[in-house]
């Protein structure tokens, strides 16, 4: 089949997850074309020559943050009409059998003008219903308020957000020619902007969430995982660490780096050396004593000699260290990363702090939470084994939901 993948370069996480995929499909025999930020392309490793790259434009990483600070639609009006113009003409020259797409809600409405099948992959913590699960990330109005009087006010507030958030979303579906031409039905609430397409995939693990009920036209397809194998190990870096612990540290590209000098102080009062993924930050004001810093570090290697990984609480980052059995500290920024935080430390695999709470104490105190609770390491090695099992069988699931297509 010839597939078509968008990914939306918001962030680092939704090309990378979305180029593991695309490997997955061209390794199988597809013809396989990739769409996102050409920004990114370095990042598409191992380069694969016979995937075709197309550029597609994004807000940039600095935008995307900003918006989830102020609780504002991660997408304005004009970048509406830009990207449904762009999705529609790479359609129109790939003229693919299936599309796959990643935080790409334009590129549904050419498939539908076009009659082509459309694989929506995100994750379950966005289903109906997440708004109250009491998920409090640190936005703008809860640092202006304080936890305590936003936590009061913040069913009504969330709830007035998120119907605008929805409403905009409607406004220009029911107002551009080409998606009022797609007939795409109402959004009710945010979570059906999230889920739409023909087909929704879970990239999660199913036992994470034991009462899901989904539609029989969704699927879970499991973690896609990118390994970032090929970055080199920084040169001067110890191949072995001994000693003390070691600790994986990585904000990425959308956690928050204003608190690392507090994590790198807990983690040290704590007996850890340290590996610190920078990318791009300035680390001048930080102490960096027991710290090996690097702007990338390769993921795969660092999870191989970590203890403890300390992150925003991405589903990327996350999943990588769960399929190598190393506990996470979750120090989520925004929403999404919020409610795939509490769904580890629900599961007994995570602690979380959110960014503004971390202090030195905090992250001592989670630290010791997490490492003392007695079914810890049981935990880990089934999620390990759920992990090696979902790999596994994922090649054989997308052929499925191919053939089914």
């Amino acid at each position: 089949m010839k597939i078509l993948c968008f990914a939306n370069a918001l962030s680092l996480a939704h090309p990378t997850r979305m180029w593991s995929l695309a490997n997955l499909l061209e390794e199988n025999g597809h013809d396989v074309h990739f769409a996102t930020s050409r920004d990114y392309f370095r990042y598409l490793l191992p380069q694969k020559q016979t995937i075709r790259l197309h550029h597609i434009s994004a807000a940039p990483p600095t935008t995307f943050n900003d918006r989830l600070y102020k609780a504002r639609f991660i997408f304005a009006r004009d970048e509406f009409e830009r990207d449904t113009l762009e999705d529609n003409g790479i359609i129109r020259e790939v003229k693919p059998d299936i599309i796959f797409s990643d935080l790409r809600p334009t590129a549904y409405i050419s498939s539908k003008l076009h009659g082509i099948p459309f694989f929506n992959v995100t994750q379950l913590h966005w289903m109906k219903g997440f708004e109250n699960k009491g998920a409090l990330p640190p936005v703008q109005a809860v640092r202006l308020l304080g936890r305590a009087v936003a936590s009061i006010f913040s069913p009504l507030v969330s709830s007035l957000i998120l119907k605008k958030m929805t409403s905009q979303a409607n406004n220009f579906f029911r107002t551009n020619a080409l998606a009022r031409s797609a007939n795409i039905p109402e959004f009710k609430c945010l979570s059906d902007f999230y889920m739409m397409g023909d087909h929704v995939l879970f990239a999660d693990l199913q036992y994470l969430y034991p009462t899901a009920q989904i539609k029989k036209s969704d699927y879970f397809l499991g973690p896609l995982v990118w390994k970032n194998t090929q970055t080199p190990w920084p040169e001067g870096w110890p191949r072995e660490f001994t000693g003390k612990p070691l600790a994986y540290v990585t904000m990425g590209s959308t956690g928050s780096n204003a608190c690392l000098s507090d994590i790198l102080d807990g983690l040290r009062d704590n007996g850890y050396q340290i590996i610190l993924s920078t990318y791009g930050y300035n680390t001048s004001l930080l102490n960096l004593a027991d710290t090996h810093i690097s702007p990338f570090v390769p993921g795969e290697e660092a999870l191989k000699r970590a203890s403890l990984i300390v992150c925003n609480g991405g589903t990327g980052t996350t999943y990588h260290a769960l399929s190598h059995g190393v506990p996470i500290l979750s120090v989520p920024q925004n929403m999404d990363q919020a409610l795939h935080g509490m769904t580890l430390e629900n599961n007994g695999l995570a602690k979380m702090i959110y960014a503004d709470l971390v202090k030195p104490h905090t992250i001592s105190s989670a630290i010791s939470q997490l490492v003392s609770q007695t079914s810890l390491h049981a935990k880990l090695a089934y999620a390990k084994e759920a992990m090696a099992r979902s790999t596994a069988g994922q090649l054989q699931s997308l052929n499925r939901l191919l053939g089914e297509a």
